[in-house]
């Protein structure tokens, strides 16, 4: 299923009326093969007087389209249209409400009515901020759902919870389906819903005249009109109102936005085929750790390089860093120019001028550590390619030994990222701690036991089943949590943890992973860690104190990577890690 955005306007209602249309011909053509379903959500901003009417009567004109409403909520006693960024704001609770709803009724994609005009003045405001290069490429044809990060089954997640939840709908429904309904032990997050911008190649007078042909009322936004309003109704306004040069105009900023969507997409392709021939050595989803051995870009021919190819080679690095960093970073996205002095510190005969004999052995950027590691390292692969295909003797050539770093995650700051997980809510006569509840039989359902799926510091997704009386906390390990386990779990198991820390996560790096621990209600700054999580992707922690025998249980997934990096998921398996730090329950923690 596929999910329209509708505001009423005439954009979003030519792209209904197109794929009613689109819809019918299938079905007068008896290809119920080809038929796609639609679902219209119609988004009631609630930021001027009417606007639920207007909404109310848009749906009249959609009723065959099955539309839902969808109202933001602002703050009380305030009045949207006054606040500052208003455009910003109301951007970002239309695309929450739109994903959450396609999500909740299985759409994959989500359309919206964007054209050519909306296009050129992007660019246009782009450049009015100073943009260059990759800042004024204006709207993308498809992208990821914007304004969506942290949700599950919205931005780049839930493709298992989602195939779950329609088998779930079949089963209620009285159809036989798969027992079976999601892979277990999945290491990496999947899904996400897909934005599209079908009538982005089409001009809004064309839309006009399409709604018109189809006998199609559309509404108009009386704010839309008002230049003082927001920054685009102000480059509206520009361009309707003065006859502009030739380089301000329209087809000038769409000419622009072309070349260097070309460009950029050039260097994206290099990129992505240096990614495939780096050689990585691990990738240690338990900790988020990445060590690789970079292309070297020295020559003979260095001097004889123009200032023009080095630029562009620049470029190309940018975007391999970039994409290398993003696998163990926390942000949401890393900013283009903050690779520059990645790209300038790993290769800085890419910099006229650039001193060769000083070059650092480790710096940060992008929420990335950089660290630079000495050679051999461990021949270990996780190229899943057959070992004859991986490389040819020309691309090992261009893998030095001296390119070789270690990528982790940046060392936490003071905002130590957590959340808080209750207790379960359910009957508590329907949950036995002797069994095992799958979190995939209670999928996208208020009803399930289970935490909702939460994005932790930005790379790995965790929810738990806590069966305990007490809340829990997902936040940091900490050196204070060592002491407390080593007096707990005796000498002999210690090193055995200590041994694995070493290996999955050496040195500051363990201060990154995520700990399950309980809060005493009493004194909520404490708390008691029971589980390390990622060292596995799913465990379980029996406890057993004086009100009884009660069952912990959690599943990680780490998050989805860029469709260029190449994984063996199976040589990324490992044995989850149970802890118990208060002497009053019975240790069951496991080598």
């Amino acid at each position: 299923m596929i999910g329209l955005a509708v505001s009423g306007g005439v954009d979003s209602t030519a792209l209904a009326v197109l794929c009613h249309g689109l819809t019918r011909e299938h079905r007068h053509q008896r290809k119920p093969h080809l038929a796609v379903k639609f679902k219209a959500f119609i988004v009631d901003h609630n930021a001027r007087e009417g606007s639920s009417e207007e909404a109310e009567r848009v749906r009249g004109r959609l009723k065959r389209l099955t539309p839902r409403i969808l109202s933001l909520a602002w703050p009380s006693n305030v009045k949207p249209l006054d606040l500052p960024h208003f455009e910003t704001q109301a951007r970002t609770l239309r695309y929450q409400a739109l994903g959450t709803a396609c999500r909740d009724h299985g759409c994959d994609y989500l359309m919206v009515g964007h054209h050519k005009d909306d296009h050129a003045e992007t660019v246009m405001m782009r450049l009015a901020s100073g943009h260059t290069s990759r800042g004024i490429l204006g709207i993308r044809p498809h992208t990821d759902l914007p304004e969506c990060w942290g949700i599950h089954g919205v931005h780049r997640s839930g493709l298992c919870e989602a195939n779950s939840q329609r088998l779930w709908i079949k089963h209620l429904q009285g159809q036989r389906v798969l027992s079976d309904i999601a892979p277990k032990n999945l290491i990496f997050e999947r899904g996400g819903i897909q934005l599209l911008r079908p009538l982005i190649t089409f001009n809004k007078k064309r839309l006009m005249e399409t709604c018109r042909a189809n006998a199609v009322k559309w509404e108009e936004d009386s704010t839309n009109a008002e230049p003082w309003r927001t920054p685009r109704n102000a480059v509206r306004k520009f361009f309707q109102s003065y006859k502009l040069p030739v380089a301000l105009r329209k087809d000038s900023m769409l000419a622009l936005s072309n070349q260097n969507r070309k460009y950029i997409g050039i260097q994206m392709s290099v990129a992505e085929n240096e990614l495939n021939q780096c050689d990585v050595s691990v990738f240690d989803l338990r900790s988020g750790r990445l060590v690789v051995r970079l292309p070297n870009r020295a020559s003979p021919e260095d001097g004889a390089r123009s200032h023009t190819y080095k630029t562009e080679l620049r470029v190309s690095t940018a975007f391999l860093l970039r994409e290398l960093a993003y696998a163990v970073s926390p942000l949401e996205d890393i900013a283009f120019g903050s690779m520059e002095p990645a790209v300038m510190s790993i290769y800085p005969e890419l910099f006229d001028g650039q001193n060769l004999m000083h070059q650092p052995t480790s710096f940060t950027t992008g929420g990335v550590h950089f660290q630079r590691l000495p050679w051999p390292l461990s021949q270990h692969r996780i190229d899943p390619r057959p070992r004859d295909s991986r490389k040819s003797v020309p691309e090992m050539e261009r893998l030095n030994p001296d390119f070789v770093w270690q990528l982790t995650r940046q060392p936490l700051s003071n905002e130590l990222p957590s959340f808080t997980i209750p207790p379960i809510r359910v009957n508590p006569s329907l949950l036995s701690d002797s069994d095992t509840y799958p979190p995939d039989m209670y999928p996208m359902s208020s009803d399930s036991p289970w935490s909702p799926w939460q994005l932790w510091d930005g790379r790995y997704w965790i929810r738990v089943l806590n069966r305990l009386t007490q809340h829990l906390v997902v936040r940091p390990l900490q050196r204070s949590d060592l002491r407390v386990i080593e007096a707990t779990i005796g000498g002999d198991r210690y090193k055995v943890l200590r041994k694995l820390l070493g290996a999955a996560a050496p040195n500051k790096i363990r201060w990154t992973l995520p700990a399950i621990a309980q809060v005493d209600d009493s004194q909520p700054s404490l708390s008691r860690v029971l589980a390390l999580p990622t060292l596995g992707p799913g465990g379980h922690l029996a406890v057993v104190n004086e009100k009884g025998h009660k069952r912990l249980e959690w599943q990680v997934r780490y998050k989805k990577p860029y469709p260029g990096f190449r994984i063996d998921r199976k040589s990324n398996t490992s044995r989850p890690l149970r802890l118990q730090s208060d002497p009053a329950y019975m240790p069951t923690w496991n080598d």
